[in-house]
């Protein structure tokens, strides 16, 4: 038996072997041992191509995966995509991103995950042991059994392997990728390209998170926080869509705080702008998630309610005006009681348009001025 040696590197063993007893000659073993120099240099070629074979694939898969990073400024485009240029370079069941926020790491995609929805409303504190050796040496996390995360986060992969890969651009932390495999263990070899993506992965996901930003600077309203009328339209036009290809129930209304001059007259405007963000505060604390709110300007509010009928009950406008009377709004210590009129408009046909939706509301507005304000109407033919 002789070992196949390269450069000081075992590749294998070359055993040569008799069915009837033997004893090697000099010669024979010199011969032996001259065909395992042999072999073992061709091993090593064979190595070497494989492994040069190799780093051009993944190099070009590299190459591909960050050209396809770059080509959309989408969180959730990014995110989907980032997962599958990960999955050419390294085989996984199943996969999370998470998104870097001072209040902790916030999922934003997902793959084969059981439970996708529970896994979309958790939160991973940043004292995690594992996320702080994570953030803090910069390094991949990988093992096999236990949990990346030791905390009790509903996400334990025990008996599976896993690995944790940090996404940064430059020294900025932007999240961490999960990922997780029944099979075997997570190799140096695996991990090294997955590495390599991570580092372009992180600079493409930190530009999609910035343009979502500014855009949501650019649909918002500065003072509220509640959307502007670009973003209103925007979202408004997709739920009236929806509406009329399923035959759903849509109402559109129309708010005004009554007098409010007299508040910007006896206060100032700081006071004002004070009471107009506390109000937005406490419509958004009534209102549902689907439904959508919007600084219309001055002092009117524009909302968007899908699956609602005004024409029965307005459920939203009571609660909103409940709100309203329930409790005075105290700006620097000053109590300031305020009523705000409200008029309402359903989508009675399917040909209806946003626009014409919000007219009629501003109509049944008025009408709710004249009959004394602090109350809703809803906008019918006879107005």
């Amino acid at each position: 038996a002789v070992p196949l040696l390269a450069n000081g590197t075992r590749l294998g063993a070359i055993i040569v072997g008799f069915a009837q007893p033997h004893t090697f000659t000099t010669k024979e073993r010199s011969l032996v041992t001259q065909a395992a120099g042999q072999l073992a240099l061709i091993l090593a070629r064979m190595d070497a191509l494989n492994d040069a074979r190799k780093r051009a694939a993944d190099s070009e898969i590299l190459r591909k995966a960050s050209a396809a990073l770059t080509m959309s400024l989408d969180v959730q485009g990014v995110s989907r995509l980032i997962l599958e240029q990960m999955q050419s370079l390294v085989n996984y069941d199943l996969a999370v991103v998470w998104q870097y926020q001072p209040e902790g790491l916030r999922p934003i995609a997902q793959r084969n995950w059981p439970d996708a929805n529970r896994l979309l409303s958790m939160r991973i504190p940043l004292n995690d042991p594992a996320l702080q050796i994570l953030m803090h040496d910069k390094v991949p996390v990988y093992g096999f059994g236990d949990p990346l995360f030791k905390g009790d986060w509903g996400i334990a992969l025990t008996g599976q392997a896993w690995l944790g890969l940090l996404l940064s651009a430059g020294n900025e932390t932007v999240g961490v990728i999960l990922l997780g495999r029944q099979s075997q263990a997570f190799s140096e070899d695996e991990v090294l390209p997955a590495q390599v993506l991570t580092n372009q992965a992180g600079i493409a996901l930190q530009n999609a998170l910035l343009h979502e930003q500014q855009h949501q600077l650019a649909i918002t309203d500065p003072l509220t926080g509640l959307y502007n009328r670009r973003g209103f339209f925007e979202l408004a036009r997709h739920e009236l869509e929806h509406s009329r290809r399923f035959n759903r129930p849509l109402s559109v209304m129309m708010l005004d705080i009554d007098h409010f001059k007299q508040v910007n007259d006896t206060y100032g405007h700081n006071i004002g702008d004070e009471v107009l963000r506390q109000l937005a505060e406490r419509m958004k604390s009534v209102l549902r998630e689907v439904d959508l709110i919007c600084r219309y300007g001055g002092e009117e509010f524009c909302f968007v309610l899908p699956e609602s009928n005004c024409n029965f009950d307005c459920t939203v406008a009571n609660r909103i005006q409940t709100s309203v009377r329930g409790q005075p709004f105290v700006c620097e210590g000053i109590d300031i009681k305020i009523t705000v009129s409200i008029g309402a408009s359903t989508m009675e046909t399917l040909s209806i348009t946003l626009e014409e939706l919000i007219e009629q509301a501003d109509e049944a507005l008025y009408q709710a001025k004249q009959q004394g304000r602090d109350r809703t109407v809803h906008y019918n033919v006879e107005i």
